[in-house]
């Protein structure tokens, strides 16, 4: 009988896990401000960057207030590594003025809040419910969509609709864990150019790999 999508995904997210683990949130902070600073540098930007970047940061800027009365020109040299950083400083600045004058200083948690904010999209506005909140969502970044729409868990290239899939298919307290290994499996194997689909460890259940990679995985299973 063939497999439904949703059950094809709940059987994708137990093989990610049982490779993976308890995975954690790639990029590095210890309080929601923190994480809206390392959400806001990290479009278009590696995870390592920002994270090499993020000391240096909050030990100059250690809260919004500190950060909306910020230097462009300093902050730019600081953040420099990023990609778009002259937007970027722009973003961070504005969303600093906002929290610290119309939120007393503390990112909100609801989400059209969130939203609202210069330099914060649906991804970011989701990662931050989830890691920063405990609410539950589930953001879909470039790899999470990736890995959802080569394997047949979401039949759209469109964000918002991958991220409807998901919601509804993966149970409330599975979304912080499958959202983290879904990075880490596209940074890893399911990569846009060059997928390591030999070494995949979902490619049973994948509708892009190849029938002789399915069964070569069939077969070392045993």
């Amino acid at each position: 009988m063939q497999m439904s999508r949703k059950e094809r995904c709940l059987k994708i997210a137990e093989l990610l896990k049982k490779e993976y683990g308890t995975s954690h949130c790639p990029l590095n902070f210890q309080s929601p401000f923190q994480l809206l600073v390392a959400l806001i540098l990290s479009a278009r930007t590696q995870d390592e960057c920002v994270n090499r970047i993020l000391p240096t940061l909050f030990e100059r800027y250690p809260d919004a207030h500190a950060l909306s009365l910020s230097d462009a020109d300093e902050l730019s040299q600081i953040i420099q590594e990023v990609t778009y950083s002259d937007v970027k400083v722009t973003y961070l600045r504005d969303s600093a003025q906002i929290i610290d004058q119309r939120y007393g200083g503390e990112v909100p948690s609801d989400r059209m809040a969130l939203l609202s904010l210069p330099g914060v999209g649906r991804k970011s506005a989701n990662l931050l419910s989830v890691e920063a909140f405990g609410v539950d969502a589930f953001p879909v970044d470039t790899h999470v969509q990736r890995v959802s729409y080569r394997t047949g868990i979401s039949l759209s290239k469109n964000v918002e609709m991958t991220e409807k899939t998901l919601c509804q298919f993966v149970p409330s307290n599975q979304m912080k864990e499958l959202y983290r290994q879904m990075i880490e499996h596209g940074k890893k194997y399911c990569t846009a150019v060059s997928p390591r689909c030999d070494k995949c460890c979902i490619r049973l259940y994948c509708e892009t790999c190849t029938p002789t990679q399915k069964e070569e995985q069939y077969f070392w299973s045993f």
